[in-house]
C-alpha cells in the first residue's frame, strides 16, 4: 500500500510542477469546453512531453447513485474513481524502436450500490471496487515486424483497453454487463485478471493481415488471493508480483 500511495503522490507532485509552470492558463488555450483536456496544454508544455515520449494522464469518474426500492436497502451512494496513467515511449525517448513502458494506477473511493444496498452479481456501476489505492497495469511492450507481431509482459488484464476482454462500446453505458464484472468473471477466483485487478502475466499478438488479429496470454490464477494469516486479499495495493 506505501508503495501504491508514494507512486500517487509522485505522479501528483508531477502534475502540479507542470500545471505550476505553464505560462498562461488552460482556459485560455482554446476554452474550456474547446480543449482535448480539461488541464489544456499546460502552456505548451504537455505537447513537449508527449513528443519526446511521456504521456502523463489522469481521469476521474465520479457516480452518484440510488436504490429506492427493493434490494437490501434504500440509499444513495458516492462512488469514484481516479485513473492516473503513464505511458513512455521508448522509440522516443532512448530510440528503442517499438518499445513501450505502461502503467496505470487507481484511486477508488465510496461505497458501491451493488454491494452496499442491493447485492448483485453484475454491478450497477462498472467503477464499483472497494475504496483503495491500488497499482493496476505495469508492463513492457515490444512490437517487432512492422508492428505485426507484439509481445506484451508485465502485471496485465484481461479487459486492458484493445486487449481480450474490452469493448468500444461498453464505455457509453455506467452499468457493468458490457464489461467485468460479468458471468465470466463470477466464476473465476477473485474474479479473474479484470477491474479492479490486473496480475502478472504475458501476452503476444500476431497481425498476419489487415483486419485479423490472432492473440493468445497466460495470466497468474488468482489475482487476490488471502493471506494464510489474515484470511484476506494479499493484495489490496495491486501488487501481485
Amino acid at each position: 500500500m506505501r508503495l501504491v500511495q508514494s507512486i500517487f503522490s509522485a505522479l501528483l507532485f508531477f502534475v502540479a510542477v507542470l500545471l505550476g509552470a505553464a505560462s498562461k492558463p488552460a482556459a485560455a488555450e482554446e476554452g474550456l469546453f474547446a480543449q482535448q483536456t480539461l488541464t489544456g496544454d499546460w502552456g505548451g508544455m504537455r505537447k513537449t512531453l508527449k513528443d519526446s515520449g511521456i504521456d502523463l494522464n489522469a481521469n476521474d469518474t465520479s457516480d452518484m447513485l440510488s436504490n429506492p426500492v427493493g434490494g437490501i436497502k434504500q440509499t444513495t451512494i458516492y462512488e469514484g474513481l481516479l485513473t492516473m496513467t503513464l505511458n513512455l515511449d521508448l522509440e522516443k525517448l532512448v530510440h528503442w524502436p517499438g518499445a513501450t513502458i505502461y502503467g496505470e494506477a487507481y484511486q477508488i473511493n465510496g461505497r458501491g450500490l451493488s454491494r452496499s444496498a442491493i447485492g448483485n452479481l453484475l454491478t450497477v456501476s462498472n467503477i464499483e471496487a472497494l475504496p483503495g489505492a491500488r497499482l493496476n497495469d505495469l508492463w513492457f511492450q515490444q512490437e517487432l515486424l512492422d508492428r505485426q507481431l507484439s509481445l506484451r509482459i508485465g502485471q496485465i488484464a484481461i479487459d486492458d483497453e484493445n486487449e481480450f476482454y474490452y469493448s468500444q462500446y461498453s464505455t457509453n453505458f455506467i452499468n457493468s454487463t458490457f464489461g467485468c464484472p460479468d458471468i465470466l468473471t463470477t466464476d473465476l477466483p477473485s474474479g479473474g485478471p479484470c477491474y479492479p485487478f490486473a496480475v502478472p502475466g504475458a501476452r503476444l499478438r500476431v497481425t498476419p493481415a489487415t483486419g485479423l488479429t490472432v492473440s493468445t496470454a497466460v495470466f497468474n490464477g488468482n489475482p487476490a488471493p488471502p493471506d494464510p494469516e489474515t484470511r484476506r486479499s494479499a493484495t489490496r495495493a495491486g501488487q501481485t508480483f
